[in-house]
């Protein structure tokens, strides 16, 4: 029996971010928290089931275990609301598209190399280059923020989110358009950036507080992009921004995974209620630069 080895919760996140699985027998995929679904996850798809399943079950069925006579649906527990309801039989009709092929093992497709195959070299410079203090990667690591929007906005700096135009070109999904806006590639830098329902959302989010919004052109990256909006305020105030445009990257990102994976469209100004709600909540969690913001 091999002894159980501890990874820091950075690392397992950055992993989990970095793989999709091919599905072949499902032994090797976890239901529950693998990217398996066509390049998605189950809590991409249905956050609101997810939460209605043990954590032991979440970090052990593989998607073999899971299949078998439906035994996904005997793990929930509690009651549905409706968003569960709605989200359930997306997920159901997700499910029913999947065929294990019990001769054929999983396939893992890494994100850091050309031909998706995992490397101990690319898993290395993976590794080493999120250590390395440049300015982008200290901004970053340094943000007051939950850990999976870092690992969030490292991989949009690094533009390696699933974003249409690379689910496109591994096979994933037939269409390039950008989800929010409908008229043009999907790209890291166009979705966070310059897409117009983006741009909607952080005119209400900066005119909230007071500020205009500053113009995004169709070449400006996510790094350029954060680093605009910083100057937007007086010195002193960074870790407040950077926490501010974390929020609300990850919000939009959310917003597009809902229309993508669920069929669910809010509009720009919900999603900036949404993000001044989590604003609040993230003050009262801690993150004090924020709120000097917010009470401006």
């Amino acid at each position: 029996m091999g002894l159980p080895l501890k990874v820091a919760p950075e690392v397992r996140c950055l992993f989990q971010a970095s793989v999709v699985f091919e599905i072949g027998d499902g032994r090797q995929a976890l239901f529950w928290k693998d990217r398996w679904i066509a390049g998605a996850s189950v809590e991409d798809i249905a956050p609101a089931v997810i939460e209605l399943v043990a954590k032991r079950t979440r970090s052990s069925q593989s998607v073999a275990v899971a299949l078998q006579g439906n035994q996904w649906i005997r793990e929930l527990r509690g009651g549905l609301s409706v968003q569960a309801i709605n989200q359930y039989l997306k997920l159901w009709d997700a499910v029913q598209e999947i065929r294990l092929s019990p001769s054929v093992p999983d396939r893992i497709l890494w994100r850091w190399s050309s031909d998706g195959h995992f490397s101990v070299h690319s898993a290395y410079q993976l590794l080493h280059e999120g250590s390395i203090l440049q300015l982008e990667i200290a901004i970053i690591w340094k943000t007051w923020a939950p850990l999976r929007i870092k690992i969030f906005l490292w991989l949009a700096w690094r533009r390696r989110l699933w974003t249409a135009d690379r689910r496109h070109r591994h096979g994933l999904d037939a269409r390039t358009a950008c989800f929010l806006c409908d008229a043009a590639d999907e790209t890291c830098d166009h979705l966070l950036v310059s897409c117009s329902f983006s741009l909607r959302v952080w005119d209400g989010v900066l005119s909230s507080l007071g500020v205009h919004r500053p113009p995004a052109s169709g070449g400006i990256s996510v790094l350029d992009w954060w680093i605009t909006v910083r100057e937007l305020w007086p010195p002193g105030v960074g870790k407040g921004i950077d926490s501010l445009f974390a929020l609300v990257t990850w919000e939009v990102w959310k917003e597009r995974n809902a229309r993508c994976f669920r069929g669910e469209v809010s509009s720009a100004e919900a999603v900036v209620s949404s993000i001044l709600s989590f604003a609040s909540e993230w003050v009262r969690a801690g993150a004090k630069a924020l709120g000097c913001i917010l009470s401006e």
